[in-house]
């Protein structure tokens, strides 16, 4: 592979024991070539394929309800709504690097090659969860002034004065 070829040394740094990656200056550089390519590179793809698939199954229109170009431009308007227009600038890609810089640093620095996949997805679990709750749901709609729920409210507010006289 690819990451192979790149991080030549990572197989070989990954196996072995904590006091020798702590002498091995090679392999300390390498992995932190690791986690910089997957820091910076990974979100650039991930991001738009993550808003696309929510966008895909819970967007107004869904995937089920337009074609996929709509679907696929709202969500990347989401996305770039939401990291590069709005109040909070880049807050995915900080939610993303707070996981995955010390996700990495142990799944590349720690981890035998044997046990990296599954604390990779130990920790892509762990970013997807705290995306969702970034990002699930919709906000809920505030209620305006005037609307079906102010009358509602005046009416058993004048109901309940009424009883209180009588």
């Amino acid at each position: 592979t690819l990451f192979s070829r790149w991080f030549a040394g990572a197989s070989r740094f990954a196996n072995q024991s904590i006091s020798k990656k702590l002498r091995d200056t090679k392999g300390q550089i390498d992995l932190l070539k690791q986690v910089g390519f997957d820091t910076l590179i990974h979100p650039i793809w991930f991001f738009p394929v993550y808003y696309t698939m929510k966008e895909s199954l819970n967007g107004k229109p869904n995937a089920f309800e337009a074609p996929f170009p709509t679907v696929a431009g709202n969500a990347l308007k989401k996305y770039w709504d939401n990291n590069f227009v709005a109040e909070s600038v880049l807050a995915d890609w900080i939610a993303f690097w707070k996981i995955w810089i010390a996700g990495d640093m142990v799944v590349y620095g720690l981890m035998p090659m044997w046990a990296r996949l599954p604390a990779n997805h130990f920790f892509s679990f762990l970013y997807v969860v705290v995306l969702s709750f970034m990002r699930g749901g919709d906000k809920e709609p505030e209620l305006e002034h005037g609307g079906a729920e102010e009358e509602t409210r005046k009416t058993l507010q004048s109901a309940e004065a009424t009883e209180l006289r009588k």
